[in-house]
């Protein structure tokens, strides 16, 4: 969807999420950067709809700050932010 269009920022929101596991296992490095650097194209756009603003900014809580902080603490970030 991002390729079919690049300002539907939701769609990085999509990619950001399917590369991280919750069920399974913890993301590896590769995915996390991956995950990252499809929220960072969020930041080219303007999100006019709040929830979508909402969402992304959630799931941005799980990416930042992947080098120093564990999976557990980013988890556990991004379901405080879902609340």
């Amino acid at each position: 969807m991002s390729e079919l269009d690049p300002g539907c920022t939701i769609a990085y929101w999509g990619v950001a999420m399917s590369l991280w596991y919750p069920v399974w296992y913890a993301p590896s490095s590769e995915a996390l950067q991956q995950g990252r650097a499809a929220l960072e194209q969020t930041t080219k756009h303007t999100i006019e709809n709040q929830r979508e603003r909402d969402y992304i900014e959630a799931i941005g809580t799980f990416y930042r700050d992947f080098e120093t902080l564990d999976h557990r603490t980013r988890a556990l970030a991004y379901e405080k932010a879902m609340e």
